[in-house]
C-alpha cells in the first residue's frame, strides 16, 4: 500500500508549496526523510520515508 498524504489541496500553487515543505519539515523532525523532491509538468510533491522504510508522498 502507497499512501499519499494531501495537504495543499485547492491552494495557490506558491502556498501549496509551502504548506507541503511545511509538513515534511515536521514529518522530519519526528523521524522520516525526504527521499525525492518532484517537480515537473505533474506538479510537485515529495517521497518521504518512515523510520521503517516505508514509502508515502506528501502533496
Amino acid at each position: 500500500m502507497h499512501l499519499d498524504v494531501k495537504v495543499g489541496s485547492g491552494l495557490p500553487e506558491q502556498e501549496r508549496r509551502t504548506r507541503i515543505e511545511k509538513v515534511a519539515n515536521r514529518l522530519s523532525a519526528a523521524g522520516g526523510s525526504i527521499c525525492q523532491r518532484i517537480d515537473n509538468e505533474e506538479g510537485f510533491w515529495l517521497v518521504m520515508q518512515d523510520p521503517e522504510g516505508n514509502e508515502f508522498c506528501v502533496d
